[in-house]
């Protein structure tokens, strides 16, 4: 299989929004459990407080 063109992978410009909050406000990656290793990381949302795990679509364009 021939490899991807990263200038080919269109990334979104911004983060998904809420799926609770009724403004859809837009979610923070929050990095703060990421140590040595593996790349840990999940959602966070300034409105309802609320943390949400990633899809791997999310890991894949938003890492």
């Amino acid at each position: 299989m021939a490899p991807i063109d990263p200038r080919a992978v269109v990334r979104p410009l911004a983060p998904p929004g809420c799926p609770t909050c009724r403004d859809r406000r837009g979610l923070w990656k929050d990095t703060s459990d990421t140590g040595r290793g593996r790349e840990v990381w999940h959602w966070w949302c300034s409105g309802c407080r609320q943390t949400f795990e990633p899809t791997p679509g999310h890991r894949r364009f938003h890492a």
